[in-house]
């Protein structure tokens, strides 16, 4: 009955131990990845989106560039040693026209829109851009067709706020995964605006195939270790 139970405790152990092991060292991984990510890369000149491709890897988060708003030819450096995720992001972006949103594991880079001030005959119009799950869309860039330069990004909450010109009777919505829409302005101004964005499967594999490729093209050019 002895030598049973001993045999019974050292196989439990033999199992076990394996994967304590595994939940020990897998916890500080975790810990880190995120928006507590430590970043560390010294790159001089290079395409901004192969640097922000090691930076998703290094935090474990996915990187979102929207529309064309980000140069793939773009260069820049970046040295860090153990850095902070927003600290290595505001300092890759330092000097350029782009900046960037976290939210989870998701980091957008865009280009901001700026709201053009109240005029006289100019109105407001407020709003949330949500999903089809009726969850917030963060980082949305919402324009004017009829006047392009006129815009503004969605908050963490969905929300956004507009000053609109005189003649302006349509707001135009994107967002990287999403389909575009095209809503018409109600007539009144109070009425808070709900726009639920579909998601595009299609432009998601196209993105996805794209950074693929660009960096299966990098590491090619890769000199080989002799």
């Amino acid at each position: 009955m002895n030598k049973l139970y001993l045999n019974l405790r050292n196989s439990l152990f033999r199992y076990l131990l394996p994967v304590g092991c595994l939940l020990f060292w897998g916890l500080p991984a975790a810990a880190q990845s995120g928006s507590n990510a430590r970043i560390t890369i010294h790159a001089d000149e290079q395409p901004v989106i192969r640097i922000l491709n090691r930076i998703g890897e290094q935090s474990g988060c996915s990187i979102i560039l929207r529309d064309n708003d980000v140069d793939p030819d773009l260069k820049v450096s970046l040295h860090v040693d153990n850095a902070t995720l927003g600290t290595a992001l505001r300092q890759l972006l330092s000097g350029t026209d782009l900046t960037y949103q976290i939210d989870g594991r998701k980091i957008s880079v865009f280009r901001p829109r700026r709201s053009v001030p109240a005029l006289p005959g100019t109105r407001k119009v407020q709003g949330v851009v949500i999903d089809e799950q009726k969850r917030p869309v963060t980082g949305a860039t919402i324009v004017l067709p009829q006047f392009p330069t006129v815009g503004t990004i969605s908050a963490s909450d969905g929300s956004f706020c507009l000053q609109l010109p005189v003649g302006a009777d349509r707001l135009e919505i994107s967002c990287i995964g999403y389909e575009k829409q095209q809503v018409t302005l109600p007539a009144d101004a109070g009425r808070t605006l709900e726009i639920v964005l579909q998601d595009d499967v299609r432009r998601w594999r196209m993105w996805w195939w794209s950074v693929t490729a660009f960096s299966v093209k990098a590491s090619s050019r890769r000199p080989s270790a002799e």
